[in-house]
C-alpha cells in the first residue's frame, strides 16, 4: 500500500487517489480493524477481513494524531510491517521503523501516548564499553539521562528486593542491568531475544551499569 501510495518517483499523491480516499472517508470513516464488516449508508458494499488503510491515511494526512495512533496500533496487532521503502527520493522515512516514527512523534505529537522520550539512544556493548574505559566520561554523558539502549537479553529475574530485571549481552565480563516496576510486559520474553529497553542510567556499580525505571520501547 505505502509502495503504490507514495509515488516516490512523481514527488506525491495524485488527484484520482486522493480523490478515492476522500470518498473512502465519507463511507467508512475508520481506519480498519481486525474482523471487521463495514457497511455503507443505504449501499451493499462491504469488508470483511483483517486490514487496514492506516500507510495510506498516514500519507494522506501525516498530521492526523488518529491515523498515528492507528499505525502504530497496526504495527503492534501484526495487520502491517513497517514500510520497506527507501532511497533519497523517499518522503515517508518515518514509516520506516520504530525509532524514524518515534523520531516523527518527537516534533509532531509529543504528547502521543506511544511517544517515547529519551535522551540519546545507544547499543549495550557501547554503553559498557564506554563506562569499561572510563567511567567518568560515561558518567558525563549517560548518568541521570533517560536513554535507549539495543541489545540481546541474557537473564530474565528479580533480584534480592523483588525488582524484576533483564541483563542485556555487552560481549565483556560484566553486564547492563535493566530494571523493571512493572511485570506485565517482561512475561512475553525470552532469553536471546533482541529488545530496545528506555531507562534512566545509575551509572555502574562493580562490573554492572544500571538502567532504573525501565520499559520496553515497543510494547
Amino acid at each position: 500500500m505505502v509502495r503504490v501510495l507514495s509515488l516516490e518517483a512523481l514527488g506525491g499523491v495524485t488527484k484520482d487517489i486522493l480523490e478515492i480516499y476522500s470518498r473512502y472517508l465519507s463511507k467508512y470513516p475508520v481506519s480498519g480493524d481486525e474482523g471487521m464488516t463495514l457497511y455503507a449508508p443505504n449501499a451493499r458494499e462491504s469488508i470483511i477481513s483483517n486490514y487496514t488503510l492506516t500507510p495510506a491515511l498516514v500519507i494522506f494526512q501525516p498530521g492526523n494524531k488518529v491515523y498515528l495512533n492507528n499505525y502504530y496500533e497496526a504495527i503492534q496487532n501484526q495487520l502491517i510491517n513497517w514500510s520497506s521503502d527507501s532511497g533519497p527520493d523517499y518522503k515517508y522515512n518515518y514509516l520506516r521503523n520504530k525509532f524514524a516514527f518515534n523520531d516523527y512523534l518527537k516534533i509532531n505529537y509529543p504528547d502521543s501516548k506511544y511517544f517515547f522520550n529519551y535522551t540519546l539512544r545507544t547499543t549495550a556493548e557501547k554503553l559498557y564499553t564506554d563506562y569499561d574505559a572510563n567511567e567518568v566520561s560515561a558518567d558525563e554523558i549517560y548518568k541521570g539521562k533517560t536513554i535507549a539502549v539495543s541489545g540481546k537479553i541474557t537473564k530474565i529475574a528479580k533480584d534480592i528486593t523483588d525488582t524484576p530485571y533483564i541483563t542485556l549481552d555487552v560481549s565483556e565480563f560484566g553486564e547492563i542491568q535493566c530494571r523493571f516496576e512493572d511485570t506485565k510486559h517482561l512475561k512475553t520474553l525470552s532469553k536471546g531475544d533482541y529488545v530496545t529497553v528506555i531507562g534512566k542510567c545509575a551509572g555502574k556499580m562493580s562490573v554492572v551499569v544500571i538502567l532504573s525505571d525501565c520499559v520496553l520501547f515497543e510494547h
